[in-house]
């Protein structure tokens, strides 16, 4: 396949360097032409357990220069969905399909309306890594293996192009499984996600740091009963056990991981919480409901990005 990934990030470059191994043509598309120029010298570079291997994909700031792909796949954050999207129109062609596997509620839908498509995979995965430097990653290999990227045509369906990726995805080494229901599982995943990234990124604890705490686990509930009343509500069944679910799987993958939210706030950068806790509100109000701990936390959130200069420390 000839595949363009918009965004490369950590994700970006590890799923990018894994997919180019494999024998497909991969283009990481970049803003900064710099970072596109260290990658093609360098090469990517995936470390994982001490162990350093170099891919090739290629590397561009300039989407005209890729042509028309077969798939493109997007992980910016969810507040540059869009405009990543406009990016992205001259690698679309008639039969081209997008993917998202980013963060939060409203993506698909920004990709859908600003390329004029409908032919959209929505995925889920729990890979991980930290970027160290352009196209140099740290792997949780963990993370990559242990637990198995999922995706789903969002309108339903199931397509050759379908087909396809999944089996690419899963010969890359990237562990991957089909789902026939895209909307239960981007809601599973906001259920599960959306409030320990909030209240990760408030506390700066990491994922099993916060989940080890009796307080912390019960905050995390709270937010999910409200993402799951508003699904029902949508129509969307199946999601119970949300939150079992959440903390086994953290126990298991995810102890030590610093969510993006978290390293956002660290690094004193936006959060993506515009697509988690205040999407769920924003969901919550158009089913004639209130989410109150969503919106407290959203709330929080939202003063820190706006203080990051102004704390007591400084």
């Amino acid at each position: 396949m000839k595949i363009a990934i918009v965004g490369a990030g950590a994700m970006g470059c590890m799923f990018g360097g894994l997919l180019s191994r494999s024998g497909h043509e991969v283009w990481l598309v970049l803003r900064r032409e710099t970072d596109a120029r260290a990658i093609n010298e360098r090469g990517v570079i995936l470390c994982a357990g001490g162990t350093e291997e170099i891919m090739r994909p290629k590397a561009t700031a300039s989407p005209t220069e890729v042509g028309v792909v077969d798939l493109v796949v997007f992980l910016v954050r969810s507040f540059d969905t869009a405009a990543a999207a406009r990016q992205a129109r001259p690698m679309v062609g008639p039969n081209t399909y997008a993917m998202t596997l980013q963060n939060g509620l409203g993506n698909v839908e920004a990709i859908m309306s600003e390329l004029g498509m409908d032919r959209v995979i929505y995925g889920v995965t729990f890979a991980g890594g930290s970027l160290k430097g352009p196209g140099y990653v740290e792997v949780d290999a963990l993370a990559l293996s242990h637990v198995p990227t999922r995706i789903g045509e969002w309108n339903g369906g199931q397509s050759p192009t379908l087909l396809e990726v999944c089996q690419a995805f899963d010969a890359a080494g990237i562990p991957t499984e089909i789902t026939d229901e895209p909307q239960q599982l981007l809601w599973r995943t906001i259920a599960q996600k959306s409030a320990t990234m909030m209240v990760t990124g408030l506390t700066k604890l990491r994922v099993g740091d916060l989940l080890e705490l009796d307080e912390g686990r019960e905050l995390v509930a709270m937010a999910i009963a409200e993402v799951l009343e508003v699904a029902r509500l949508k129509g969307i069944e199946g999601l119970e056990g949300s939150f079992e679910h959440a903390v086994a799987a953290s126990t298991e993958t995810s102890r030590g991981h610093i969510t993006s939210l978290l390293a956002a706030i660290l690094a004193g950068k936006r959060t993506e919480v515009g697509s988690l806790g205040e999407a769920v509100v924003r969901e919550a109000e158009q089913q004639g409901l209130s989410a109150p701990v969503n919106k407290t936390l959203s709330l929080l959130i939202k003063i820190v990005e706006k203080t990051y200069d102004r704390t007591a420390n400084n």
